[in-house]
C-alpha cells in the first residue's frame, strides 16, 4: 500500500489531528452515555430473563401481572393470570412474547415506560360527558381497597365498573380527607390488561392498572403511578359492595365525567 506525501503529512500534522479531537471526544461520551448503558441494560435483561423460573411473579411491558407457567425460549415466556375470564368476550389464560420488566420484586425497566403505556391506553378514548355516559351499560367490578408497598393502610378506595366496549369508570375515595373523585380508564383488550386514573385534590395525576381478572379476586396485586418515576406495586383487596343509595362513606358509582 502506498502513502502519497501529502496524506501522510496531513495525518502528522497535529493541527490536523486537533480537528478530529472534538469528534473523537463526542464519540466518547455518547457511548459512555447511551451505548454502554444500554448494551449493559440488555445483558441485565438476557441473564434475568435465562434465570426465570415457573412460579415466578412478574410484571410485563403489556402491563400483565402474573406468574409464569413456563419459559418457551431464550426470549419469550407465557405468563398465566388465571383461568379464562370472558368479561368482555376475549377469554385469555396465557401470555406469550411479552417483555418481562419486574421479577420477584426488581424492575428491570424505568417506571417511566409504564407511566407512557398506561397514559396512552387511558387516553385513547376522549372523556365521556354525563349523559353520554348515563346512556352506557355498566357492568359493576367491585370496591377495592388499595394499598401500596410500604404502607399500612390504603391510601385509596376504588370502585369500579366497565362497558362491554372496555371502558372503565367509577369513583376513588379518599379514606383520610373524604374527597372522592371520578375515574376514567380503560381495558386492553388483547392483554385484558385494565388501566384508570383519577386527578386529586393536589391536581396531581393518580394512574392505577392490574388485569382483568386479578378485579373478579378477593385479593391481587396492581401498580399505581404517582409520577412518571414514582411507581409502586399495590395490594388491591375487595370491599363489599355498597347497596344503591347507602350512605356508607364511599361514593355509589357514578358515570364518568369530563376533565377526568
Amino acid at each position: 500500500m502506498f502513502t502519497t506525501p501529502a496524506f501522510a503529512q496531513g495525518f502528522a500534522d497535529p493541527q490536523a489531528m486537533m480537528q478530529f479531537l472534538p469528534l473523537v471526544l463526542i464519540f466518547v461520551v455518547f457511548y459512555f452515555l447511551l451505548i454502554r448503558p444500554q448494551q449493559k441494560r440488555a445483558k441485565d435483561h438476557k441473564a434475568m430473563l435465562s434465570a426465570l423460573r415457573r412460579g415466578d411473579r412478574v410484571v410485563t411491558g403489556g402491563g400483565i401481572i402474573g406468574t409464569v407457567a413456563k419459559v418457551v425460549g431464550d426470549d419469550e415466556v407465557a405468563v398465566d393470570t388465571a383461568p379464562a375470564v370472558d368479561v368482555y368476550s376475549y377469554p385469555h389464560t396465557e401470555y406469550r412474547g411479552q417483555v418481562v420488566y419486574y421479577v420477584n420484586g426488581r424492575w428491570y425497566e424505568p417506571a417511566p415506560v409504564f407511566y407512557q403505556q398506561t397514559a396512552q391506553l387511558i387516553d385513547q378514548n376522549p372523556p365521556l360527558t354525563a349523559d353520554a355516559a348515563a346512556k352506557l351499560d355498566w357492568i359493576p367490578l367491585g370496591v377495592f381497597a388499595a394499598t401500596p408497598d410500604g404502607l399500612n393502610e390504603p391510601d385509596v378506595t376504588v370502585q369500579l365498573a366497565a362497558t362491554k366496549d372496555g371502558l372503565i369508570g367509577g369513583t376513588a375515595f379518599d379514606p383520610k380527607t373524604g374527597a372522592a373523585y371520578n375515574i376514567r380508564g380503560a381495558v386492553d383488550k388483547k392483554t385484558q390488561r385494565a388501566v384508570w386514573s383519577y386527578t386529586n385534590d393536589r391536581n396531581q395525576r393518580v394512574m392505577m392498572e392490574t388485569s382483568v381478572y386479578n378485579l373478579t379476586q378477593p385479593e391481587a396485586t396492581g401498580l399505581v403511578h404517582y409520577s412518571p418515576n414514582d411507581m409502586r406495586v399495590v395490594e388491591l383487596v375487595r370491599l363489599q359492595q355498597p347497596d344503591a343509595g347507602a350512605t356508607t362513606g364511599t361514593p355509589s358509582l357514578p358515570a364518568p365525567t369530563s376533565g377526568q
